[in-house]
Protein backbone atom coordinates (compact mmCIF):
# COMPACT_ATOMS: atom_id res chain seq x y z
CA UNK A 1 0.00 0.00 0.00
CA UNK A 2 1.64 3.20 -0.95
CA UNK A 3 1.59 5.89 1.64
CA UNK A 4 -0.82 8.18 0.39
CA UNK A 5 -3.72 6.08 0.79
CA UNK A 6 -2.38 4.99 4.36
CA UNK A 7 -2.18 8.63 5.59
CA UNK A 8 -5.85 8.65 4.12
CA UNK A 9 -6.67 4.93 5.80
CA UNK A 10 -5.30 6.42 8.90
CA UNK A 11 -6.97 9.96 8.69
CA UNK A 12 -10.72 7.88 8.68
CA UNK A 13 -9.89 5.33 11.40
CA UNK A 14 -8.94 9.20 13.87
CA UNK A 15 -11.88 10.33 12.12
CA UNK A 16 -14.36 7.76 13.36
CA UNK A 17 -15.05 6.80 9.55
CA UNK A 18 -13.16 3.38 9.64
CA UNK A 19 -16.32 2.08 12.08
CA UNK A 20 -18.99 3.87 10.07
CA UNK A 21 -17.92 2.85 7.06
CA UNK A 22 -18.33 -0.78 8.28
CA UNK A 23 -21.77 0.17 9.84
CA UNK A 24 -22.90 1.23 6.17
CA UNK A 25 -21.67 -1.09 4.36
CA UNK A 26 -23.79 -4.08 6.70
CA UNK A 27 -27.14 -1.96 5.84
CA UNK A 28 -26.20 -2.05 2.22
CA UNK A 29 -25.14 1.82 1.49
CA UNK A 30 -21.95 1.70 -0.80
CA UNK A 31 -19.92 4.46 0.27
CA UNK A 32 -16.33 6.18 -1.62
CA UNK A 33 -13.74 7.68 0.99
CA UNK A 34 -12.51 10.68 -0.10
CA UNK A 35 -10.33 13.43 1.16
CA UNK A 36 -11.73 17.26 1.14
CA UNK A 37 -8.19 18.23 2.07
CA UNK A 38 -5.72 18.71 4.96
CA UNK A 39 -6.14 14.82 5.70
CA UNK A 40 -10.28 15.91 6.29
CA UNK A 41 -12.02 12.56 5.48
CA UNK A 42 -15.46 11.88 4.75
CA UNK A 43 -17.35 8.94 3.29
CA UNK A 44 -19.70 9.61 0.32
CA UNK A 45 -22.70 8.52 -1.18
CA UNK A 46 -23.17 9.35 -4.78
CA UNK A 47 -27.35 8.68 -5.54
CA UNK A 48 -28.65 8.37 -8.75
CA UNK A 49 -30.84 11.32 -8.32
CA UNK A 50 -27.91 13.43 -9.00
CA UNK A 51 -27.67 13.84 -4.53
CA UNK A 52 -24.51 12.71 -3.00
CA UNK A 53 -24.69 12.40 0.96
CA UNK A 54 -21.73 13.47 2.86
CA UNK A 55 -20.68 12.11 6.47
CA UNK A 56 -17.15 13.93 8.26
CA UNK A 57 -16.32 12.59 11.21
CA UNK A 58 -14.51 13.82 14.48
CA UNK A 59 -14.34 10.61 16.29
CA UNK A 60 -16.49 7.28 16.80
CA UNK A 61 -19.98 8.64 16.79
CA UNK A 62 -19.79 12.24 16.28
CA UNK A 63 -20.54 12.53 12.83
CA UNK A 64 -22.03 15.38 10.85
CA UNK A 65 -24.15 14.84 7.93
CA UNK A 66 -24.97 16.92 4.50
CA UNK A 67 -26.46 16.50 1.49
CA UNK A 68 -25.90 18.30 -1.59
CA UNK A 69 -26.43 18.41 -5.21
CA UNK A 70 -23.92 16.68 -7.93
CA UNK A 71 -23.04 20.29 -9.17
CA UNK A 72 -22.85 21.11 -5.40
CA UNK A 73 -20.33 18.52 -3.89
CA UNK A 74 -18.49 18.75 -6.92
CA UNK A 75 -18.64 21.89 -9.26
CA UNK A 76 -17.80 25.68 -9.10
CA UNK A 77 -20.01 26.14 -6.26
CA UNK A 78 -19.11 23.29 -3.93
CA UNK A 79 -19.60 23.64 -0.24
CA UNK A 80 -23.41 24.59 -0.23
CA UNK A 81 -25.48 22.00 1.00
CA UNK A 82 -28.85 21.12 1.04
CA UNK A 83 -29.06 19.58 4.18
CA UNK A 84 -26.96 19.34 7.61
CA UNK A 85 -27.16 17.71 10.41
CA UNK A 86 -24.25 17.40 13.14
CA UNK A 87 -23.44 15.27 16.49
CA UNK A 88 -24.95 12.23 14.96
CA UNK A 89 -24.02 8.55 16.15
CA UNK A 90 -23.47 5.93 13.52
CA UNK A 91 -27.33 4.65 14.45
CA UNK A 92 -28.68 8.34 13.72
CA UNK A 93 -26.53 8.24 10.04
CA UNK A 94 -28.45 5.23 9.27
CA UNK A 95 -31.71 5.97 10.68
CA UNK A 96 -30.82 9.48 8.42
CA UNK A 97 -30.42 7.49 5.59
CA UNK A 98 -33.04 5.45 5.80
CA UNK A 99 -35.78 8.09 5.91
CA UNK A 100 -34.14 11.47 4.35
CA UNK A 101 -37.46 13.31 4.80
CA UNK A 102 -36.10 13.88 8.50
CA UNK A 103 -32.90 15.59 7.38
CA UNK A 104 -32.62 19.19 8.55
CA UNK A 105 -32.33 21.80 6.03
CA UNK A 106 -29.32 23.81 5.84
CA UNK A 107 -31.35 26.96 6.10
CA UNK A 108 -32.82 25.61 8.88
CA UNK A 109 -29.01 25.48 10.75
Amino acid sequence: MDDYRERCLSAAKVQGLDRLANALLFEGYGCELEQTGGFCMVLAIYGADDTVTVVSGEGVDDYTLCRYTLHGWTGDESGNPITADYELTRADVIGLLQNPLNMTTAEEV
